[in-house]
């Protein structure tokens, strides 16, 4: 493991894994540990004979080792950001390690190294991130010993030590949670004037200030219910439908993104799915087998967009992507799902459903009268 300054700016940590070390073992799940996600240092994947190579960008973070260095104020507001790691500790498998952790200039906390997870019961993850949650502040808030020191020997190395009581005493992460909050802002009024004097003019300008600050806040809070409620239940679904991509679940993968439209999909996630579709289609052996051929992350977006479409029933969208694709064994197989739907559809106006059905067989007959007169 070494790190290297890419330019001022940027600065790179790699590490080399054995394979075999790895749970992680094909291009869907490496680019799993590359997405972009909260909490998690930005990192980029490469194979290297039996080797995986990571890359960690640490710009403008800090190394764990350094908060021991900072005021107890910062080092409870770095736990109390802690607390939210659990949203993807039951994501990933994140070793906890001292060299594995970092924080940003906002006490942030952002995990380097992870590998996919192997599924647990839900109280058992409960249980072993309380105990890590536990492990971290004893070590970053006590003066005896270190992180890796608590880590290595447990939580009953402090089981003496009455100024982290609060700490051991508490039974869930939650409770932890609260205690470091009021712990540090206990400290922050400690730390702070109780009285302060302004003049008019300063107390004029406060209220504007304040004016802004209260903006803001309603801003953050739509932001974060848009994220809450919007963006964070949309990647727990591609989460979860890559994961029974994986494992060649393909109806479930569907059922999962049957919310999302295309517009709201990256490359990966529109491959999977129009993967998906095209595999539960009733193709022949051979057929499937040439689809498939033209499917993968770098096809195009039309190729991927048409089986998409196929998949949900968007006969016009599947037309539209044919032809622009100019494939009429594409637009043939359109016309013919469009066709079969119709004659099942007993809610149509039966004269519309008619006239539509006819124009299909039209143009049916009229791309097959090419190839066969050539």
């Amino acid at each position: 493991m070494r790190t290297k300054d890419m330019d001022s700016r940027a600065k790179i940590l790699e590490k080399k894994i054995k394979k075999s070390s790895l749970r992680a073992d094909n291009i869907f799940e490496y680019e799993y540990l590359m997405k972009e996600t909260r909490g998690l240092l930005p990192c980029h994947i490469t194979e290297e004979g039996e080797d995986v190579c990571f890359e960690f960008d640490l710009t403008g973070m800090h190394p764990l080792s350094e908060l021991k260095k900072e005021e107890m104020e910062y080092r409870l507001r770095f736990l109390q950001n802690f607390y939210e790691i659990y949203r993807i500790w039951t994501e990933y498998d994140l070793p906890l390690t001292e060299e594995n952790i970092y924080y940003d200039r906002n006490y942030v906390p952002y995990i380097a190294f992870r590998d996919m997870k192997q599924l647990k019961k839900e109280d058992e993850e409960e249980y072993e991130f309380r105990n890590a949650y536990q492990e971290l502040a004893v070590g970053i808030l006590g003066n005896k010993y270190s992180y890796t020191q608590v880590r290595e020997s447990g939580l009953m190395i402090a089981a003496k030590d009455k100024a982290l009581g609060y700490i051991l005493a508490c039974k869930t992460t939650e409770e932890m949670y609260k205690e470091i909050g009021e712990r540090a802002e206990q400290i922050h009024r400690e730390n702070s004037e109780e009285k302060i004097r302004l003049d008019k003019r300063k107390y004029e300008t406060g209220k504007k200030i304040l004016a802004g600050i209260l903006c803001v806040f309603i801003l953050a809070l739509f932001y974060m219910g848009y994220q809450t409620f919007v963006i964070l239940p949309r990647d727990q679904a591609v989460i979860r439908a890559s994961r029974a991509y994986t494992v060649q679940n393909y109806v479930e993968c569907i059922d999962e993104l049957q919310n999302m439209q295309t517009d709201q999909m990256d490359t990966y996630t529109k491959y999977i799915l129009a993967s998906s579709y095209a595999r539960c289609e009733a193709l022949e052996k051979t057929e499937l087998e040439n689809v498939l051929k033209n499917i993968s992350i770098y096809s195009n977006e039309a190729e991927l967009g048409y089986w998409i479409a196929i998949g949900r029933s968007d006969f016009t969208q599947a037309e539209n992507y044919a032809k622009a694709l100019s494939d009429d064994k594409l637009l043939i197989y359109s016309y013919m799902k469009e066709l079969n739907y119709l004659e099942g559809n007993i809610n149509m106006d039966g004269e519309e459903k008619q006239n539509r059905m006819n124009e299909l067989g039209n143009a049916i007959t009229e791309i097959s009268s090419k190839y066969l007169e050539e």
